[in-house]
């Protein structure tokens, strides 16, 4: 969190690179420990720089120096797809803000997956999932109760979705985000379809207009309002933005499935599950409730 400061900076005061050198971690990491509140900084009168009290970073470091007797577990795991710097966020090296503005999700996500060796033009082939998959998974869909949720979906597309895929086990970069590809296509497909309108194509300043680009397939699955160019692209917008998850619990689990060179499908479904839970992916759905009461004069 960002908190403001004085004019003068106070003698106490480290700068992100002396901060990381006393806790014997990269820049990317303790700006991590920032982004969850376990560290804060404040921006040097250039509005720029940022600067951490000296006695804040003894303190994580004392506790990071604890005895595993003493109980507690913090994880940190360094990464060479996501830094912030600046006060901005970078995925390889492209500003993140800025991807999100002019680039689609699954140009993203294919850099984020291969890098130099990504396709030059991913917009060109729309992302689709396996026919026989989508046929299995509407036939396991239809036996699911009318208390079944979207997560619940989820969880059966990617189970199916693995299951059919002879080359899952491909773990070699090009295999992995081929199956990112198809198992990302297959959950979005796997959704019903809430509206009918028409969804305009998604167009960026960086590529031509992509009638099936994932936000356009999206968008009338996610609710009944009326798609524009705007919202599309600010969904698209969204979903770039939140291509690193970081550290939170379902991207932890799925993490750790990786470790053990589960197959991507195996990843996904590890980190859903984990996601279904009511302090986790399903906490806003009391707050969705609450909210649909107060809209409907439910509630005084």
């Amino acid at each position: 969190m960002i908190v403001s400061m004085s004019e003068t900076a106070s003698v106490r005061d480290l700068t992100a690179k002396e901060a990381a050198a006393r806790l014997g971690v990269k820049v990317e990491t303790l700006y991590a420990y920032v982004s969850r509140g376990m560290l804060e900084r404040r921006r040097a009168v250039d509005g720029r720089t940022s600067l951490f009290d000296s006695g804040d970073v003894e303190a994580l470091a004392k506790r990071h120096r604890r005895s595993p007797e003493r109980g507690g577990l913090e994880v940190v795991i360094d990464t060479r797809l996501t830094s912030i710097d600046d006060h901005r966020l970078r995925y390889r090296g492209l500003d993140a803000t800025e991807l999100s503005r002019t680039r689609s999700f699954e140009w993203v996500a294919e850099w984020l997956w291969l890098g130099d060796d990504a396709p030059l033009d991913p917009d060109q082939q729309p992302w689709a999932s396996s026919v026989k998959s989508a046929d299995l998974i509407a036939e396991e869909v239809a036996g699911l109760p009318s208390s079944a949720t979207a997560g619940d979906r989820l969880r059966v597309a990617a189970a199916v979705a693995g299951a059919t895929h002879s080359l899952r086990h491909d773990l070699r970069p090009t295999g992995v985000a081929h199956s990112g590809r198809r198992l990302i296509a297959t959950m979005v497909d796997s959704l019903p379809v809430r509206q009918r309108h028409k969804v305009p194509a998604l167009d960026l300043p960086e590529s031509d207009p992509a009638p099936d680009a994932l936000a356009v397939r999206l968008w009338p699955r996610l609710g009944p309002k009326r798609a524009t160019s705007h919202l599309v692209r600010t969904l698209n917008a969204a979903l770039v933005l939140l291509a690193d998850h970081e550290l939170a619990a379902s991207t932890l689990a799925a993490r750790v499935a990786a470790s053990t060179r589960a197959d991507p499908y195996a990843v996904v479904s590890s980190g859903l599950g984990v996601l279904s839970g009511s302090l986790h992916g399903t906490a806003s759905v009391p707050v969705q409730r609450l909210l649909a009461e107060v809209a409907a004069g439910d509630v005084s």
